[in-house]
């Protein structure tokens, strides 16, 4: 893929899964807003000179950034030959992704000095569904460009 569609795979992958943490936390009536608990962690952190709100564009620049890192290393798979593309590859790399952020999140938690109260399994089990969603978006876009 050409560079601005690995950027608009990365923003339309990252917003779908974002769409589904804000419609999850507004059902479940919980804060499992990706851009939000980044603020959050960064604004409680004695080790980074930040203070952002709550809604601050540092933790939406920071999800966004790293929705296309996750877009582009499944790109550099693709093109060194070491995944073949198909929805069930997809599938595949957004469990591992999502997995990877668990541990992220697990890390970030437990290195705060003040950790967001949340129903941490309930977080996690949604990370990974959201995770899912971002790499079957991404996977169909991919799809698209292949079919067309």
């Amino acid at each position: 893929m050409e560079t601005a569609e690995l950027i608009l795979t990365g923003i339309v992958s990252t917003s779908v899964m974002t769409l589904f943490s804000y419609v999850y936390a507004r059902l479940r009536f919980s804060v499992f807003k990706e851009p939000e608990l980044l603020n959050i962690l960064i604004r409680n952190s004695s080790k980074i000179p930040f203070t952002p709100g709550r809604n601050s564009a540092l933790g939406w620049v920071l999800h966004y950034t790293i929705g296309m890192i996750f877009v582009w290393i499944f790109d550099l798979l693709l093109q060194a030959g070491l995944i073949t593309f198909s929805m069930a590859i997809s599938v595949v790399y957004g469990i591992s992704i999502g997995v990877i952020g668990v541990f992220a999140w697990l890390l970030m938690f437990a290195l705060s000095n003040n950790p967001p109260r949340i129903r941490y399994g309930e977080f996690f089990v949604h990370l990974l569904l959201a995770h899912l969603l971002f790499a079957v978006s991404m996977g169909l876009i991919y799809l698209g460009d292949y079919l067309g």
